[in-house]
């Protein structure tokens, strides 16, 4: 089958458009750095200054019909020493577009992003385009998207999303990676039926999901889901309820190819529902795995706190065991939090196309320093056209199209008020390889402080932890410390300057890969 054709896609929508609002924003970051690193095995030490070139261009077009943005940005290193083998240029972009037509109830979106990323996860604060340049990895991914969903049908709801993507990466012969490049296509889709406002005392959500990833020189792996929940009313707001679910997954190699990763659950309960979106919800199921049976308890809520806080739990059981969900949110005038843990079987490529994950930072297209991002009032909140959605938790894997488990819970919380604004985030993460028989664990936190010394002055104080353990299989546990001080100012409304000083402890079990980087730095940004 032919690969996703984005191209066509991003060409043929402005042509269906009539007239909308056009801009362009060009920005010129320059950067002068000098920087130290000692290797810890051999204290070998090494002293460079280098120059960081980052022109580039923001397009949004904004129309009832269309809404698109396009930021291109292209990457420039000049070191003094050593300049023929760490001298580097790339250039990476992003494109979303978003089409909604019949008052938002059919929405295409076609979306676009070159990148490029540390190969190791545990690396993700270490490699840049200074230090360890050499390992950085090329990553794309195009994604094109149909959904349609009614505005509060009266008798019966009826949803439909579809999308196709493809990921790929390429890995620098410097990487020594352990792991194949990503050459992938992913096509998955879900239905959903429901009922229409007209009635009272009967309800039912059916949803089905049929997803397929066909990767390159791996098998091909498909994955196909039923849910649904059907309540009848008995008095007041108490329901009774009939719930069942079924997941097959099929096409793994090595590893766990021989076991069986589909399993059936279904049973029955009580739920004192309010409305589609209040409800708490007791049943006792039947679970089938393989050629064992056994029974459980499983819960589902859903129910706001208060105007500004909302809880959700849920559990049941899948193939790889206990299967529990959760998330609280909680906005204040000042404070907003988000706490959340979730389970569940997916790949690298999958990731990409993930609809509706939880919301935790907006940042501008093409930015993800949390100076630049804020927290939503909302975990629904939908990003501008020219806003990116960071999603937390941030459990980043290996550069790999092996299908994991994947297990993570974070705590998040943000303060902004006046002249203070704080954020603090802390993440853990377990990911099994299902196809390797490898298993790796992941802890992370990061805090950031920023104080406005004035109407235009910054000052901003960064730290971040992480650390990477090989459970089974993987070769390499380290741990990452960085600090980082800067003063922002701004000189007008185009132009403003950074002074940062950042220190960064990489603690590494294979002792090759043990560094201390001091860095020192002047951003000067122009915006036309």
């Amino acid at each position: 089958m032919k690969r996703v054709s984005v191209a066509c896609a991003i060409a043929l929508q402005p042509f269906m458009v009539q007239s909308g609002e056009l801009t362009f924003t060009p920005v010129v970051d320059v950067s002068t750095l000098t920087y130290e690193t000692e290797h810890t095995n051999t204290q070998n030490k090494t002293h460079n200054n280098a120059l960081l070139l980052k022109p580039s261009l923001a397009t949004t077009y904004k129309s009832q019909l269309l809404k698109a943005a396009l930021r291109v940005e292209n990457t420039t290193v000049r070191q003094s020493k050593d300049s023929a083998t760490l001298d580097k240029e790339f250039t990476d972009y992003n494109f979303n577009s978003r089409m909604g037509l019949w008052d938002q109830r059919i929405q295409f979106t076609v979306q676009s992003n070159r990148s490029h990323r540390a190969l190791f996860s545990g690396d993700s604060g270490v490699t840049d385009p200074i230090l360890n340049a050499e390992e950085l990895s090329t990553v794309q991914s195009n994604n094109a998207s149909f959904s349609f969903s009614p505005k509060r049908p009266s008798y019966l709801g009826f949803s439909l999303f579809a999308r196709a993507g493809e990921s790929r990466s390429q890995s620098s012969p410097n990487a020594n990676s352990v792991f194949n490049d990503i050459d992938s296509e992913t096509y998955s889709g879900t239905a959903r039926l429901y009922q229409g406002r007209e009635f009272k005392s009967v309800y039912w959500d059916i949803s089905n999901s049929y997803q397929k990833t066909k990767r390159k020189g791996q098998n091909d792996i498909t994955s196909e889901s039923i849910a649904g929940k059907v309540g009848v009313g008995l008095f007041s707001d108490l329901h009774l309820v009939v719930v069942g679910s079924d997941y097959q997954n099929e096409g793994l190699s090595g590893g766990v190819s021989d076991q069986s990763l589909s399993s059936t659950s279904y049973g029955g309960g009580l739920e004192w529902r309010r409305d589609s979106g209040r409800f708490i919800g007791i049943t006792y199921n039947k679970f089938k795995h393989e050629d064992r049976e056994s029974n459980y308890v499983g819960f589902d809520i859903n129910w706001p706190l208060s105007t500004r806080s909302a809880v959700q739990a849920s559990y049941d059981k899948r193939f790889f065991g206990d299967n529990y969900n959760f998330s609280l949110t909680h906005n204040s005038r000042s404070w907003r939090t988000r706490m959340g843990y979730d389970k569940g079987l997916t790949s690298y490529s999958r990731l990409q196309l993930v609809p509706g994950q939880p919301v935790v930072l907006i940042c501008p297209q093409g930015n993800a320093q949390v100076t630049d991002c804020y927290i939503p009032d909302s975990p629904s909140y939908e990003p501008d056209i020219d806003e990116v959605r960071i999603i937390i938790p941030t459990v980043e894997g290996e550069l790999t199209d092996e299908v994991i488990v994947r297990e993570s819970a974070f705590i998040n919380l943000g303060y902004d008020k006046r002249k203070v604004s704080i954020y603090l985030n802390y993440n853990y993460g377990n990911i099994e390889y299902l196809e390797s028989n490898s298993a790796q664990r992941t802890r992370s936190a990061q805090l950031s402080l920023t104080y406005k010394m004035g109407p235009r002055t910054r000052l901003n104080l960064q730290g971040n932890y992480s650390r990477s353990d090989a459970l089974t299989g993987l070769s390499y546990d380290q741990q990452v410390r960085s600090y980082k001080l800067s003063l922002a100012r701004d000189l007008n409304k185009q132009a403003d300057v950074t002074l940062a000083l950042r220190y960064l402890d990489r603690d590494a079990g294979d002792s090759d890969r043990s560094l201390q980087d001091t860095r020192l730095s002047l951003d000067y940004s122009y915006k036309f």
